[in-house]
C-alpha cells in the first residue's frame, strides 16, 4: 500500500443546499490507484472505474414545489376523509378546503 494515493482532489464532495434544506446535489471524489497489483489493489481500480462512470450519468434535477403544495395535498386527504365519513357536507368541506389551502400557500 506504500505506492497507493487513495483520494486525489476531490471533486467537491459533500453536499450543496440549493433554494431549500430538502434539495441536494452531491459529488463523488476521485479515486487514484498506484502500480500495486494485488486483488485490493485491482478492486480499488474497478471500484474507481464505476465510480467515473457514475459521475458521468446525467439525472433529472429535483424540484421543489411551490410554498404548500404538501400542505394543499394533506388538507385534501383530510378533508376528503371527512366527507367521505359524512362529518363534513360537501359544501362545507369546500369551503374548509379553500380557507386552509390559501392559508397554506400564503393567500
Amino acid at each position: 500500500m506504500a505506492d497507493e494515493k487513495l483520494v486525489v482532489g476531490a471533486a467537491r464532495t459533500g453536499l450543496r443546499l440549493f433554494r431549500k434544506a430538502c434539495a441536494i446535489q452531491v459529488s463523488a471524489a476521485k479515486v487514484a490507484v498506484g502500480p500495486n497489483d494485488d486483488a485490493v489493489a485491482r478492486r480499488r481500480k474497478a471500484e474507481a472505474a464505476y465510480v467515473d462512470e457514475i459521475g458521468k450519468l446525467k439525472f433529472a434535477p429535483t424540484f421543489i414545489g411551490p410554498t404548500g403544495s404538501t400542505a394543499v395535498a394533506e388538507i385534501t386527504a383530510r378533508i376528503n376523509t371527512e366527507v367521505l365519513f359524512k362529518r363534513l357536507t360537501p359544501e362545507k368541506a369546500a369551503e374548509q378546503w379553500i380557507s386552509e389551502s390559501k392559508a397554506a400557500i400564503g393567500k
